[in-house]
Parts: C-alpha cells; structure tokens; sequence
C-alpha cells in the first residue's frame, strides 16, 4: 500500500500478478483481493488509486480488468496501468517489452470507448498517457474527446491553486474561474448537454447518478535502452540527495543511489548508516556490497542467488 498526497487523502493498492501472490492464478481471481481492499476503505474519506504492472503474461485481461474498474467507479477514482520494462529486478525478462499503444487499446475495448489518452498528460508524451471519463449505469464516456478544448481549459485555469484535499474549496474556486469565463461556461455547459442527450437513457435508469473515472498509463524504459529526451521530461521521479531523478534512471544505477552511507547524527556524534548491513559505523564504509542469498535477495536476483548455491549444496 502507498499513501500519496497530503496526509491520509490519497491510498493506493498494487495488485498485480507480477507479485506472485500465493492462491491466485489469474488477474481475475486477484479481483477478490481488490474488491476486500475496496470494502477496507469505504466511508473514509480517501481517494482510492489501484496500480497494475502489466506484462505479456496479463495484457489479454486488461479489458476485463478495466471493467471491474468501471463497475467500482463509485469507490475507485483512479486506475494506473505501468507497461513492464526489464529494470534489472524481475524474475522473467519476457514480462518485459509491453507497447503502451496495445496496453491503451486494451483498456479502450474494455470501457467499450475510444477513451483520448493525448489530451491531457505530463511529462514526455511517449511517458504518460491520461484519460478521464464518465460512467452512467455501467457505461463508460469519453469526457476529454475534444483535446484543443481541453488545452484550452487548462491553459486558462494554470494559474489556480485546485486543493482536493478541500472539496468545498475546490468547488468554490472552479465556480469563481467559470463565473469570470462565461465563455469557456457555456462550452462547458454545451458539451455536459449533448452527453446528457446522448446517454438519456443510461441516465434514466442511472436516476441521475454519474460517477468519474481516471485511467492513467505509464510506459516505463528499459534499464539498457534509456533515452535522454524522455529521462530529462520525466514526471515520475525519485528524490536522492542531489534531487528528483527519474523513476528509470534510478532504476537503472540504483545502486549507485541505494548502496551509498548516510550521515546520522546519535548522542551529539557523527555516525554512518551502512544499507548493505543496517548498521551504524563509526567510520564512513570504504565499499559497501550485498551479499546475495536465499533469505535477503528479491526477483531475478534471488533466481540467480539459487542457480549459484545449487553446486555448492550439491558438492555437499
């Protein structure tokens, strides 16, 4: 579980069948688990996120996958999508090289929409891709279907503070903005109307209730094939003590930023954190290395640590 955001506002679940989770055997059978997760935080005043990496292996369950998100709407504001990428820690290479053109056109065949995954975004286009719509009984709509109407919104609106963590802030300020653009109101308005019309009877049987949904992709690199171009316009990124660094470059040399001592002051004296041992030292540790075996190695590296040992216990 992370928790993102300000304080408490924002909890997000990854589940996914790259974690081998004993018992289940497919993403559908992991919709068990994301339903009790669901069912954890219902009536507290969070906003529910679920991360899924997706790889050769799941890809054809996407669809259904993002039908389960459709059918929770009500409880889950965000669906994020990470295509696999060889990063040096799974355990399978082939769990790699998803295009994120064939992950959004999965998700697209399981909202039954042609959802825009262009029209608004951060970071490098080739990154990320966003897209927002409405679901009315079941159903889900495109709400970012004209992207230079979208561009326009958010060039107008750059400059509001947009608080989530304050709904009634949030609404009070989008209100004052409108008010001062009655222009982009009517637009808006307009477009609200013609969906209305065009899901009238969806609305009906609804009485009225729509409920939102985010689906957001994010296309990964490989640790052997960075590109600089999309590494410098990242918009996922890891703090290290020379600053943001994107998410792939760390993953990449992360042990250059992970096996490093840091400095820790303990009774008014200067000691060093060693991250390959936990402990503190007096001394700065000249190399710090990890020794690799069953018990503390992960992924592809605990693969390795076995296929290593296999000779030593045979020998024995």
């Amino acid at each position: 579980i992370d928790l993102c955001g300000a304080g408490l506002e924002d909890v997000a679940f990854h589940v996914d069948m790259t974690q081998g989770r004993a018992g289940y055997a497919s993403e559908a059978e992991l919709n068990a688990l994301r339903e009790q997760y669901i069912e954890r935080t219902r009536g507290l005043p969070l906003s529910v996120f679920f991360n899924t990496t997706v790889y050769p292996g799941n890809l054809h369950e996407m669809p259904a996958l993002t039908q389960f998100f459709i059918r929770h709407a009500g409880d889950v504001r965000l669906a994020s999508f990470q295509s696999g990428s060889d990063t040096g820690r799974g355990v399978d290479r082939t769990r790699a090289a998803i295009d994120a053109a064939a992950l959004m056109k999965a998700i697209r065949a399981g909202a039954g929409a042609d959802l825009n995954f262009n029209a608004a975004s951060a970071g490098h286009a080739e990154c990320n891709g966003y897209a927002y719509g409405l679901v009315i009984d079941g159903h889900m709509h495109d709400f970012l279907n004209d992207p230079a109407f979208v561009r326009e919104v958010m060039h107008a609106s750059a400059h509001l503070p947009m608080d989530r963590a304050d709904t009634r802030r949030l609404f009070a300020t989008a209100a004052a903005f409108l008010a001062r653009n009655p222009r982009l109101l009517g637009r808006i308005a307009a477009r609200f109307a013609i969906l209305a019309w065009r899901a009238r009877r969806s609305l009906w049987r609804a009485r009225g209730r729509v409920q939102k949904l985010s689906f957001f992709v994010h296309n990964f690199m490989d640790a052997s094939a960075l590109e600089r171009e999309r590494c410098e316009a990242c918009s996922f990124m890891v703090m290290t003590p020379q600053g943001p660094l994107s998410m792939c470059v760390h993953n990449a040399k992360r042990d250059d930023y992970l096996l490093v001592p840091a400095p820790v002051m303990r009774e008014n004296k200067l000691r060093f954190f060693n991250p390959a041992t936990g402990a503190l030292e007096d001394q700065m540790p000249e190399n710090i290395s990890v020794v690799l075996n069953r018990k503390n190695a992960r992924g592809r590296a605990k693969a390795d640590a076995v296929t290593e040992a296999a000779p030593e216990r045979q020998a024995a």
